[in-house]
């Protein structure tokens, strides 16, 4: 009779302190995603970080969001025009870290001929984190053709080759906290695909030797 008695108090509880954790509730963060937006599209994202398109009209405008924080940054703004070849288009999405990088391209259709222009922007989503944003115009006539290979570091750190309508190309490296880049070559021959984080700086390949800047 007692083995009995012991083994229902046992099973009730079991029963009561399921019924108990049942009650407790969940921390606030565990369903919540702070970087949720409404008619919200997601380009890339990682644990940390949500890179995210919303469109009004025939503008889309493209925001970086720390999911521990919330804090959103935008990063690019492309439009489209339904009445005319004037458009836009995210080219390049790099996440590190809490840091995102974007390169963007884009045609107005404006004058007889148009304007082309790409744009490149490199967000730190921490609290007081560093943006930095340029635009570049790639017509014919222009001194550059658009930005290639773009690379990212955890720390912020960022490093862009920018391509030439001539022989020569630029390679520009912008350190973790840096409010503008420094060109660290401007040469013929530079192979934008060797463009890599190496040691404390940047390394690329130029007329098939490899070459070294320290990330300022």
């Amino acid at each position: 009779m007692l083995a009995g008695v012991t083994a229902r108090s046992r099973l009730l509880g079991a029963v009561a302190l399921v019924a108990a954790l049942a009650l407790v509730p969940a921390p606030a963060s565990a369903g919540r995603d702070r970087c949720a937006a409404a008619g919200s599209k997601t380009v890339k994202q990682t644990s940390t970080v949500r890179v995210f398109s919303l469109t009004r009209g025939e503008t889309t405008r493209y925001y970086g969001c720390l999911r521990s924080t919330g804090r959103r940054v935008r990063v690019a703004i492309t439009f489209n025009d339904s009445e005319s070849l004037s458009s836009g288009r995210v080219q390049t999405v790099l996440i590190a870290g809490t840091n995102v990088a974007v390169i963007t391209s884009g045609f107005d259709d404006i004058g007889v001929e148009g304007s082309e222009f790409e744009g490149l922007a490199v967000a730190n989503l921490a609290r007081r984190g560093r943006v930095y944003r340029v635009g570049l115009s790639t017509n014919d006539e222009d001194q550059y053709a658009g930005f290639g290979k773009l690379i990212l570091r955890a720390d912020g750190a960022a490093a862009w080759v920018v391509q030439g309508h001539g022989d020569y190309d630029e390679v520009d490296l912008l350190g973790p906290t840096a409010k503008r880049p420094t060109p660290v070559a401007y040469a013929k021959a530079i192979d934008e695909r060797s463009l890599a984080f190496g040691g404390d700086g940047v390394t690329w390949v130029q007329a098939g030797a490899t070459q070294t800047a320290a990330i300022p």
